[in-house]
């Protein structure tokens, strides 16, 4: 095709390419042996790759959709979980997480007709990987210091990986595990190495979903205290100009959420340390014009 200059334009006429696979009774077995049953009914023969939206394939896309169709799944593929994964529209949907990264297969991880979902994780593997294999760069020692930058890597992982990996145990019923899981996160994470942050909320919930609730209360606590000291801050400073540069920045905006986040996620929010929080936080939000809906739900 020519374009307004008369140069060539290289353009992709198709939404669709399929990768046909001629034998996947191998990787079939491979992950039957491996306990994800699940996933081995789901693989799929003529594998559909989605480019709507797009008019050309870069090189990257280019390389992996040969890949795809060159390698034929004899050996692994894999996507780190900190890439983007918008090559193709659905290249979310044949990706599984074994740790921290996606494995990718030529399975069906869409919804069914009432919104159910598949388990995107190989269990067994993730699981021996996070409680055998995987070191967590010694942030179990409190005394370990950590930038800004390892801070959120680390702390990351408290939710890519360990809630990530316990959710999917509790989604299939074993409970004990997924404890298992939680307790190695706080014990190979230290919260004073690396203090909890408003995605730990994550690792809150399957806490509470497993029953330990004390666990989970001290990290939303954590992140409440931490987002009230920032708002407390926030509203002491008298100085006109810097509230108003701070107010155009958002982040007293960001913090309130992060707040409202944690109330909601407390079970017991009846104790007079929580009442005299939730009190300060309500009166914040008045201050700042924000509607009674907030305040109603953090009640």
């Amino acid at each position: 095709m020519l374009g307004q200059r008369g140069r060539k334009k290289a353009i992709f006429p198709y939404q669709d390419l399929y990768v046909k696979l001629d034998d996947t009774s191998a990787l079939r077995e491979d992950l039957r042996q491996s306990g994800d049953d699940e996933l081995a009914n789901r693989i799929i023969d003529l594998m559909p790759i989605h480019l709507q939206g797009k008019n050309y394939l870069d090189r990257s896309a280019l390389l992996t959709a040969d890949l795809l169709q060159a390698n034929q799944f004899e050996r692994p593929i894999y996507w780190a979980i900190t890439s983007p994964r918008t090559l193709f529209n659905n290249l979310p949907n044949y990706c599984v997480q074994t740790g921290m990264a996606y494995q990718v297969l030529p399975i069906n991880l869409e919804a069914d007709s009432l919104g159910n979902k598949p388990i995107s994780v190989r269990v067994e593997k993730m699981y021996d990987n996070v409680m055998n294999k995987f070191k967590y760069c010694g942030a179990e020692n409190p005394n370990v210091y950590f930038d800004e930058n390892c801070r959120n890597i680390v702390g990351g992982m408290r939710v890519s990986l360990f809630a990530t990996l316990a959710k999917a145990l509790s989604d299939k019923g074993d409970s004990i595990r997924a404890k298992e899981v939680l307790e190695q996160c706080l014990a190979s994470i230290s919260e004073e190495a690396v203090p909890y942050d408003n995605f730990s909320l994550a690792l809150a919930d399957e806490c509470y979903r497993v029953g330990m609730d004390k666990e989970a209360e001290h990290i939303v606590m954590s992140v409440l205290q931490d987002a009230m000291a920032y708002l407390d801050w926030f509203f002491s400073i008298e100085n006109k100009d810097t509230i108003i540069t701070l107010s155009q920045q958002g982040e007293y905006h960001n913090k309130c959420k992060i707040a409202l986040s944690a109330i909601l996620n407390l079970k017991d929010r009846n104790s007079a340390e929580m009442k005299a929080l939730i009190e300060r936080f309500e009166g914040y939000l008045k201050r700042l014009g924000i509607g009674n809906e907030a305040q109603k739900k953090a009640v």
